[in-house]
């Protein structure tokens, strides 16, 4: 008797961002988490590129077209995003800038012109599968109402109170008609009941590879202290200087053996905090580094004694999160996400926002070894339930009650 041949579910991922060849780097998580089902589901996706560099001539043809026809011109671009897993990539041009309302229109358009064109005929999806709520969320409902295809949300950032009106209730639409919505923390999906109550929700979390962010040998003759960030606002630069500040001047002269990595801050930010920090005799032990690459940055958290976040709000923070699999303790703000995986007195410590003080303070503590962390406990409390199989044992219970 012949065996029968089962066919994959197919998974239309569609990311509100994605590597591309000008940026290798950007939204890499989502190419990793979509290959972490590439054996178990047919996975693909659908990425657009928005192009920027054209004449106000054609911004004003292509605005418009789209008032007049409702079509927006799109371009197949097969080989601008990375891959695996498989792409189905295209560009589509904006409109005239002050037409806010219309270029979003024109980017959702694209979208759905997109997948009805080219998709669609050669490959239909079970369930979509948005990494986003804006702008891919919003984009998967139109898609699903059209060709009733399921879909689901992931979203990774809060909610954000200053988008115009119109999108505002196009992402609650979105959240409201979607079969689940995955939030990566609880804080986060709070953001969202604030749209509205009736946004269903679970938190899921965030990967880690346990096979790479993993402890090492470290310099027993060293305490190195590492903070990662974009410096943008919410990050709280001015509180991550001020408590290096007291912590410096809490233990004084005995400082020569500590390092300070700063890791990913933009030029501008960097140049700043330079001419802020040099008249410090300890300057010349703060180290800068652009972004760098996940082999790279390993080693530099790996060789850490404490990882440092001044966050004002973090949807996770999947920083912390590598640092712990490293074994590396956390001294952090309770900016909501971390709440998903810290444990006080564990894995690390929690102060209040903005309490420069209390950071120096916990990390001169851990200095003197008034406070001390094992760095497997640290291990420990987190592997099991954020490493790569318990995540893709969670999603994929998500995708199967979602197409059934």
């Amino acid at each position: 008797m012949q065996n029968k041949i089962v066919q994959k579910k197919k998974i239309l991922i569609i990311p509100s961002w994605y590597p591309n060849t000008d940026d290798p780097g950007l939204g890499t998580f989502f190419r990793e988490q979509a290959a972490l089902f590439t054996d178990k589901f047919d996975v693909r996706i659908m990425a657009g590129r928005l192009k920027r560099n054209i004449s106000r001539r054609q911004k004003l043809q292509n605005s418009l077209r789209f008032i007049l026809t409702k079509q927006v011109k799109v371009i197949e671009k097969n080989d601008y995003f990375l891959t695996p897993p498989h792409v189905f990539g295209f560009s589509y041009s904006q409109g005239i800038n002050r037409f806010a309302k219309a270029n979003f229109g024109m980017l959702v358009k694209a979208y759905i012109n997109y997948f009805e064109q080219l998709v669609f005929p050669a490959w239909q999806p079970d369930l979509i599968h948005a990494q986003n709520t804006n702008i891919a969320g919003i984009v998967a409902r139109y898609i699903s109402e059209k060709f009733k295809i399921p879909y689901i949300i992931t979203d990774h950032h809060h909610l954000n109170p200053h988008v115009f009106n119109a999108v505002q209730d196009e992402i609650k639409q979105a959240l409201l008609h979607s079969k689940t919505n995955c939030y990566v923390s609880e804080w986060q999906y709070r953001t969202y009941l604030l749209l509205d109550n009736n946004i269903r929700g679970i938190t899921v979390g965030n990967p880690v590879d346990s096979d790479f962010f993993k402890p090492a040998e470290k310099d027993k003759n060293k305490f190195v202290i590492t903070h990662t960030s974009n410096a943008d606002a919410p990050k709280d630069v001015e509180t991550l200087v001020e408590s290096l500040i007291i912590f410096f001047n809490e233990i004084k002269q005995h400082n020569n053996n500590v390092v300070v990595n700063l890791i990913g801050f933009p030029d501008t930010v960097r140049n700043k905090l330079i001419k802020q920090l040099k008249n410090y005799n300890w300057f010349r032990q703060i180290k800068f580094y652009p972004p760098l690459t996940k082999t790279e940055y390993v080693k530099i958290v790996q060789q850490s004694h404490v990882f440092l976040m001044t966050s004002i709000y973090e949807t996770f923070g999947l920083a912390p999160l590598e640092a712990m699999f490293c074994g590396i303790p956390v001294v952090t703000t309770g900016n909501g996400g971390v709440d998903e995986y810290l444990i006080p007195g564990v894995n690390g410590i929690r102060v209040p926002l903005k309490d420069a003080e209390a950071l120096a303070q916990v990390i001169a503590d851990i200095y003197h070894g008034k406070i001390k962390f094992s760095p497997e406990t640290v291990r420990n409390s987190v592997v099991n339930k954020f490493n790569k199989a318990a995540f893709r044992q969670k999603m994929t219970t998500v995708y199967q009650r979602a197409y059934e």
